[in-house]
């Protein structure tokens, strides 16, 4: 059978659109999928983790200074992620009995964002329901940024939540990670 030019490119386009929707219908399946285990994971961790006792608030917040916080210069505990931030500036309020008056934090900013240094300085302040005033100088970093956030709004920079008045608390806290560390090690 010979076919015209017209009909073999009609042939042709018939299996590109039908590739496509195979595609298309496949990848549709596998995200329905990714959805349904994640949501099941999601029941999992809720039934597993059901409430937090002050034990593991305290380990929880020490194993995150050791990991993220500072060691060699004064306390501070610096990250972009808005829910680590608050869950280390309940740490120091729940198990050191730091007061909100005595929160100094400090903003880090891609030199990109510095038209933005009000609405992210008013986010921390809403987060952390902080005054700005209270804020030390944001940073204003000066290197190529290497993150490119397709939402511009959802940068933040990074929060350094540090302590009027830590010196002794900084020992203690870096002592305490030495003796967990320590038992951890020896089981």
């Amino acid at each position: 059978i010979f076919l015209t030019k017209k009909q073999t490119e009609r042939i042709k386009q018939k299996s590109i659109e039908r590739g496509h929707r195979g595609r298309q219908m496949g990848a549709d399946m596998n995200r329905r999928k990714k959805e349904d285990t994640i949501a099941s994971l999601k029941q999992n961790a809720l039934m597993e983790i059901q409430s937090v006792s002050e034990r593991e608030l305290f380990l929880s917040g020490l194993c995150l200074y050791w990991a993220e916080g500072s060691k060699k210069s004064k306390l501070g505990f610096s990250n972009s992620d808005p829910e680590m931030i608050l869950c280390m500036y309940q740490w120091f309020q729940k198990c050191f009995h730091i007061k909100k008056e005595d929160f100094m934090p400090r903003v880090f900013i891609n030199g990109s964002h510095q038209d933005r240094i009000d609405d992210i300085l008013n986010f921390w302040s809403n987060l952390l329901e902080l005054p700005i005033v209270q804020f030390g100088n944001p940073i204003i970093l000066r290197h190529a940024q290497k993150k490119y956030y397709a939402d511009r709004e959802g940068y933040h920079g990074v929060l350094s939540l540090g302590v009027r008045k830590s010196t002794h608390l900084k020992y203690r806290i870096i002592e305490l990670i030495k003796v967990f560390s320590s038992r951890v090690l020896l089981g």
